[in-house]
């Protein structure tokens, strides 16, 4: 078991430690330090005095919600990755909880053991300073992959001389998030392309779609 260090933000107790048995139970995560806060003001004072390596903010906090706390968090420079919680339709706070910075989100409807755990390794993955390409591409293939998680394999099938397969090691697919949901991530993402702030990196010609590149600088 990796020993990390996570807080579960949620307003009712119960649920905070719902997640926490959960997280008790995976051969994975089961043995990391947990701590739970029930309010806002709670929640915003462990971040600042507890270098947590995630962190699950429910989306309803009483009068305010975890999306403020998120950017109240990010205003103090607290960079710990923040998976949001909701029991909302996950497509309608997909878009939002991208928007103010967090790592992931996770329906309480499809909360799990499983869940939990890769929701935490993509968490961890893009929060990290030192990330290997296989690690982006696990955390990020849900989105192009309308809303499935493709673990990445060097290798899937293995023929002999005569091409007879013999290994056969199928692509793990593991639905994550809603086609729709991935749709609205790929679309948010295609504006910061096209129109935000990687407009500039188009311009330069360092980079586009798969067999349409150009450079300005062509060899004659």
């Amino acid at each position: 078991m990796l020993r990390i260090r996570i807080l579960v933000v949620d307003d009712a107790r119960e649920h905070a430690e719902m997640v926490v048995e959960f997280l008790r139970l995976s051969e994975t995560w089961g043995g990391a330090q947990m701590d739970i806060a029930t309010t806002y003001e709670q929640a915003l004072d462990a971040m600042q005095r507890t270098a947590y390596d995630v962190a699950f903010f429910d989306y309803m906090l009483g009068a305010r919600d975890g999306l403020a706390l998120l950017r109240d968090v990010r205003g103090k420079g607290v960079e710990t990755p923040v998976v949001v919680l909701t029991s909302r339709g996950a497509e309608d706070v997909a878009v939002e909880a991208m928007k103010a910075g967090a790592a992931d989100y996770l329906s309480k409807v499809h909360l799990s053991i499983e869940a939990l755990e890769r929701t935490i390794h993509h968490a961890l993955a893009l929060g990290t300073g030192v990330v290997s390409p296989l690690e982006l591409t696990d955390a990020y293939t849900m989105f192009p992959g309308g809303g499935e998680v493709v673990r990445p394999r060097g290798i899937t099938d293995v023929f002999d001389a005569n091409g007879n397969e013999v290994l056969e090691h199928p692509v793990d697919r593991v639905r994550v998030i809603s086609p729709e949901a991935a749709f609205q991530m790929v679309s948010l993402l295609r504006d910061v392309v096209d129109r935000g702030t990687a407009a500039t990196a188009r311009a330069w010609g360092v980079r586009g779609p798969v067999g349409a590149s150009r450079s300005r600088n062509r060899s004659a």
